[in-house]
């Protein structure tokens, strides 16, 4: 019976679903990275505002729709530093609670690379969770913070390094 409504339920979402465009500018408030080997562990991060404000275009496009209060959806999300541009495929959750938005997205797995340095797809088993909570300013745009890591990388089988990013963002979010 569970499995009947689940299907029922991820059946009918397609037919409320539409496709999104997020695109904005993303500026990294804090760096930082967590080690981990044995039974030590250690945790170092700097302020990167207090150097630089580096701010990195960002878009995501996807198709999404509701599932009760929740809107998911799925897509590619990616990043631009003037000649060169990244991009990954990426799910997320998304609750809207009034004036504020609590997004949560997972992305990684395969990269896409294209720009003045060359073009490439690299795949393996790297991904990068994101959490943000936005405050939207009008229909559109919102403004918020965010962290986000990559998990996946082994420098050393014995040492487990966790990279890890705070975040200030703004963007708009348009529906088709």
């Amino acid at each position: 019976m569970v499995l009947i409504l689940a299907l029922a339920v991820f059946a009918a979402a397609p037919s409320f679903a539409q496709f999104r465009a997020d695109f904005g500018v993303l500026i990294p408030w804090r760096i930082g990275a967590a080690a981990q080997s044995g039974d030590e562990s250690a945790n170092d991060s700097f302020d990167v505002l207090q150097f630089a404000t580096l701010p990195f275009p960002e878009l995501m496009v996807s198709y999404s729709g509701k599932v009760g209060p929740i809107t998911v959806g799925g897509g590619l999300r990616g990043f631009s530093i003037i000649l060169q541009s990244l991009f990954w495929p990426v799910v997320y959750a998304e609750a809207e609670l009034g004036p504020a938005v609590v997004h949560l997205n997972l992305g990684g797995g395969a990269f896409w690379t294209f720009g003045v340095i060359g073009n490439a797809l690299e795949t393996g088993g790297i991904f990068i969770p994101d959490l943000s909570a936005y405050f939207k300013l009008g229909r559109s745009f919102r403004l918020g913070l965010g962290v986000a890591s990559i998990r996946g990388i082994d420098f050393d089988p014995e040492l487990t390094i966790t990279p890890w990013v705070f975040y200030i963002s703004g963007k708009f979010v348009t529906m088709f």
